[in-house]
């Protein structure tokens, strides 16, 4: 809903930005090379500062695999050192992607596949914010 946008947003505008972020982490931008067992990340245009784990939350969304998607949040779940800033950013990063999806195309042109993927994406989110707010 609107309303949940709206204070999702206004939450993780409020996190502290302590942490320097690629800015644009999606699988696009990082290239694996099985032959040399290497990573390559690419387009850093976005370099920014942002609030931790931005960059592994944001990919989290994008990913199909939920064995994929629970690597990153246990990954999260070890390395923050504040779950709630984690689970309100969560939130906003699920549902940011659903907004691009649902507002750069017409309703003809939406992938109804990847749209009621993410609104899956947005409830993981959701529930995860909640269960990490409550420690």
């Amino acid at each position: 809903s609107p309303g949940e946008f709206r204070a999702a947003r206004a939450a993780a505008a409020a996190l502290p930005r302590d942490t320097l972020a690629h800015g644009d982490y999606v699988l696009h931008n990082i290239l694996f090379d099985s032959s040399k067992a290497s990573v390559t990340i690419i387009d850093w245009e976005f370099l920014t500062r942002a609030p931790a784990h931005r960059d592994l939350l944001m990919l989290w969304a994008r990913l199909e695999q939920a064995d994929d998607r629970a690597l990153i949040i246990e990954e999260v779940e070890r390395t923050t050192k504040d779950r709630r800033a984690a689970g309100i950013l969560h939130h906003w990063l699920a549902i940011r992607l659903l907004a691009d999806l649902v507002t750069k195309f017409a309703p003809s042109e939406w992938d109804k596949g990847r749209i009621a993927a993410t609104v899956e994406r947005v409830k993981e989110a959701r529930a995860t914010r909640d269960r990490w707010e409550r420690g």
